[in-house]
């Protein structure tokens, strides 16, 4: 069975081995066990910022960018999220009195609301269909920005183009869950004004200092060119191999894509029929797609697993041929 529902590869066995001396050196540090750093680690603060391009001045350390969302929750009354979108980030916005709604691009880019909502998208890579903001979305909500209306772009994708573009005037967030996998429960938000408007959840969620200067260290090693080589470049290898294994042009040119399925194929028929094919997919309404469809993602997949799975995709007619998204405009 070829897994694309996004299962996290291994690291490399040097990419782990210098994890680990760098947690046994954070460890050794007795100031991180006895002060705290509220807004996080200054170094990992600083090597961040240096692999992102951003002023460690405005970073926070979060557990992950759903840990982030709690803060926009409590202290907006209404919130307009991208659809499609991850689920998880939905539910936690929810968890709180803010009234949210979810629209597609064209119209949260377009629409206009005296109340000023809170708008949050993803870029780049949007997660399922890997959508990315072009210069006129950009230019868009620069508009909105310097209106005072409160913009949040979540780039936990960053990792995967980091050339892209941001907002000027938006808070950025992400993680490092992307690059290093679940498990490394770090998040982190640029922004001018979250740090102080995040005490009440920083108070008791911030990650822990001597797991924070295990990152910092790692990165100031090098170890995210390691990361980017065991984990992100293989991925996007695969992701090109599919898309040009397809008989069609395909827009899919990230770690993950959105495969539209033909009119009368509902998704739980789909994801069955293409298991037995010997591949594993999510269902694109997961991730409230607003057709039936699924996603897929390359982590881990090779290239040559990549074509087979195009090459099943081109023959079990259950795809749109115009509909595969996933890619940089």
């Amino acid at each position: 069975m070829i897994d694309l529902s996004g299962t996290f590869p291994r690291w490399s066995d040097q990419t782990q081995s210098l994890w680990e001396s760098c947690a046994r050196q954070a460890a050794r540090d007795d100031r991180l066990w006895r002060f705290p750093a509220p807004q996080g680690d200054d170094l990992l603060r600083d090597r961040l910022g240096q692999v992102l391009g951003l002023d460690p001045a405005g970073l926070t350390i979060t557990v992950s960018v759903r840990a982030a969302a709690l803060t926009y929750a409590r202290t907006s009354a209404a919130i307009v999220v991208e659809r499609p979108t991850f689920p998880g980030v939905v539910q936690v916005l929810r968890s709180s009195t803010a009234e949210v709604t979810l629209r597609d691009w064209d119209a949260l880019l377009s629409e206009r609301s005296a109340a000023r909502p809170l708008l949050w998208l993803t870029s780049p890579f949007r997660n399922p269909d890997g959508a990315t903001l072009t210069a006129a979305d950009r230019a868009a909500l620069v508009e909105r920005t310097e209106a005072g209306q409160p913009v949040v772009i979540n780039a936990a994708y960053l990792w995967y183009a980091p050339r892209t573009r941001g907002v000027p005037g938006a808070d950025l967030i992400g993680s490092l869950h992307k690059l290093g996998g679940i498990g490394t429960r770090l998040g982190w938000v640029h922004s001018a004004t979250y740090f102080t408007e995040a005490v009440p959840e920083l108070l008791g969620a911030t990650p822990s200092p001597v797991w924070q200067r295990t990152w910092g260290l790692f990165l100031e090693r090098d170890g995210a060119a390691l990361l980017r080589r065991d984990i992100v470049e293989p991925a996007l290898a695969s992701s090109a191999a599919f898309g040009n294994a397809l008989p069609w042009k395909a827009g899919i040119t990230g770690p993950h894509g959105l495969l539209t399925l033909v009119p009368g194929v509902a998704e739980e028929q789909a994801v069955r029929k293409i298991e037995h094919l010997g591949f594993r997919v999510c269902a694109g309404g997961d991730f409230r797609c607003p057709r039936p469809s699924v996603r897929v993602a390359f982590l881990g997949v090779a290239p040559a697993e990549a074509e087979r799975f195009a090459a099943a995709v081109a023959s079990c007619g259950l795809f749109e041929p115009d509909q595969v998204t996933g890619g940089i405009p």
